[in-house]
């Protein structure tokens, strides 16, 4: 049943209703019985004196000084106060929640985020430290509802995709907006809605659409990336969870070492291929096909797949990512692993003992299944120690006995839960967006140069993992991922989705790499500036101080020559993250950009 807010207000009209009835039956039986009191012992009242005593009922002044000897005074003397404690205790919400809805009129640079799933609660607990959260949810009876509020959020209960719901969520004035209620239509209404009344207002918002189908998300992304951002108040960025999720646990759980390398070509185990399963075999495989050409090695990584649509999957894989097998020796097998057959048979055993497994990864939405499952392979030779990652969408009560069972028995000790929703890895590329895995590309790319030139990561803190990196450099890598998008469009050129493992050619002309290399340097100037450093003989990072906060035309050429390796790099940069350069328009257009910005 919709209970929408004017449903809400009836209901508290009558509530209040059936308090005043109450308050009247009070009064009457207390006016009542008092005037039975008095009468019986003899004392002289007049019906003011007897209001006034039941009036004190209300308050709990009333004392024994005449007799209790009626019912109707009896019920009126017990009642009274807890009629006193109801009305306090709604007064009491009431004004809680209309405070709130004042507060909102004063509310700028807030975050809102429409459903409470899995995903809106933790959005809203990440942000409530330092920001307003404001989130709309259409279910009044959503159990996350109380523990958003414990965080301080204000939480408006209504349908999202109503325009004065969301001009009341002052969407004209907030900094974010994460629309998330697991519904892609919905989703898509509400970002409409929401584009309509930032144009109308005249003010801006980053809007994070949550798509669950992961061809809307990358059909969207990719006509997103065609449209120049400046021209819109509202930037539109598109995520969706299990992609994320399948890009993070290969970074924070890495399907092989450099141990693994020395013994032999790596061997591993997905369990669920569906779209973190998919996203986690191809970022492996292409780990993988990074490393060849690093290491001049030509053999391929081997990955087993067990799911139930196996047939399907591999086919899908094959026409997706064409160039899968050339780097992957895949083995799809079509078992379902709730079956008896999975469960009780010897299936499991048999087969890691002929092809021994390096690392195990859990892709399945049902942590019970993988729970017991990973357990059950305690009991395989050939499995007993093999690292096992479990993926589970949020911390339940079958993850949390088992991080129990974990620290109790340290036969456990190398099975890992991987919490999709609350990684610290996924929260930060949901609400950083592209941007936050543009900038970690950029960052990887970096560490790869400079170990090829044979500096040593534990001299320059700027080599340090993502992780682990200075939150001023980890900044510094976000401007620059803003501007890739920026650069291209001044040559006519987009950042598009690509499948395919293998990264697409791009060479930019000359003349693109040297406008496009000043464009860098007056951006990295720009940065330093703003960050307080100065023109300098020599550089020093304490003082920050640097020679090089110059034009680009007086620049060293090895500077210069830095600058323009930075232009070259973008192709291979966002490669990393499956994302390619496409030309838009003709290269007499972009000669005639590129000109007139000279």
């Amino acid at each position: 049943m919709k209970i929408d807010e004017k449903s809400l207000n009836e209901i508290g009209i009558r509530g209040f209703f059936i308090l005043g009835l109450s308050f009247l039956l009070v009064m009457i039986l207390g006016i009542w019985g008092f005037s039975i009191s008095y009468s019986t012992n003899g004392i002289q009242y007049g019906i003011f004196d007897i209001v006034y005593s039941t009036l004190q009922l209300f308050v709990l002044e009333f004392r024994l000084t005449t007799p209790v000897n009626n019912i109707q005074l009896q019920i009126a003397r017990f009642l009274a106060p807890v009629l006193t404690l109801s009305t306090l205790t709604i007064l009491i919400c009431v004004s809680i929640e209309s405070f709130q809805k004042i507060s909102l009129q004063f509310k700028k640079n807030h975050i809102i985020i429409c459903g409470l799933g899995y995903l809106g609660p933790r959005i809203g607990e990440y942000y409530a430290q330092n920001s307003k959260v404001v989130i709309i949810e259409k279910n009044p009876d959503n159990p996350e509802i109380p523990g958003c509020k414990d965080y301080g959020a204000t939480v408006l209960i209504g349908d999202a995709t109503d325009e004065k719901l969301l001009k009341r969520a002052h969407i004209q004035k907030a900094k974010e907006i994460f629309i998330v209620t697991g519904n892609d239509e919905v989703n898509a209404e509400i970002a409409v809605k929401c584009n309509d009344i930032v144009n109308e207002a005249n003010s801006s918002i980053n809007c994070h659409i949550h798509f669950e189908s992961p061809f809307l998300h990358d059909m969207f992304n990719m006509t997103n990336a065609r449209a120049k951002q400046s021209e819109s108040p509202i930037s539109m960025d598109f995520f969706n969870l299990y992609k994320i999720s399948g890009y993070c646990i290969q970074k924070m759980h890495v399907p092989y070492t450099e141990t693994d390398l020395e013994n032999g070509t790596p061997h591993i185990l997905v369990l669920g291929a569906g779209r973190m399963g998919e996203t986690l075999i191809t970022k492996t495989t292409k780990k993988w096909l990074r490393w060849q050409n690093e290491s001049g090695e030509s053999s391929k990584i081997q990955i087993t797949c067990i799911d139930r649509d196996a047939e399907k999957k591999e086919q899908q894989f094959n026409t997706l990512y064409p160039s899968l097998s050339s780097h992957c020796e895949l083995a799809m097998i079509p078992i379902d692993l709730t079956s008896p057959e999975y469960i009780y048979g010897d299936f499991m055993e048999n087969y890691a003992k002929n092809h021994p497994f390096t690392r195990i990864y859990f892709c399945i939405d049902d942590s019970s299944i993988a729970v017991s499952t990973a357990l059950m392979f305690q009991n395989i030779k050939a499995l007993k120690d093999v690292p096992i990652v479990i993926r589970t969408t949020q911390e339940d009560g079958i993850s949390m006995i088992f991080e129990t069972l974990k620290k109790k028995c340290k036969s456990l000790s190398h099975i890992e839960t991987f919490q999709i929703v609350s990684s610290p890895c996924c929260m930060k590329i949901i609400t950083g967006g592209t941007r936050e895995i543009l900038a970690r590309a950029i960052h990887e790319n970096y560490r790869t140069m400079k170990l090829k030139e044979g500096i040593n990561p534990a001299e320059d803190d700027s080599m340090k993992v993502w992780i682990e990196l200075d939150p001023a450099l980890q900044e510094s890598n976000r401007q620059q991922a803003d501007h890739v998008q920026e650069k291209l469009y001044d040559i006519h050129c987009y950042m598009a989705v690509h499948k395919d493992l293998e990264a697409p050619e791009f060479d930019f002309k000359d003349k693109e790499i040297e406008y496009l290399a000043e464009k860098e340097h007056e951006r990295w100037c720009e940065e330093r500036l703003s960050d307080g450093w100065e023109k300098g003989p020599v550089k020093d990072v304490i003082k920050k101080i640097s020679p090089y906060l110059i034009p680009y035309q007086d620049l060293p050429e090895e500077i210069k020559e830095y600058n323009r390796d930075a232009v070259r790099m973008i192709p291979s940069i966002l490669d990393l993250v499956d994302l390619k350069v496409v030309r838009l328009d003709s290269s007499s257009a972009q000669e005639t950009t590129i000109q007139n910005n000279q």
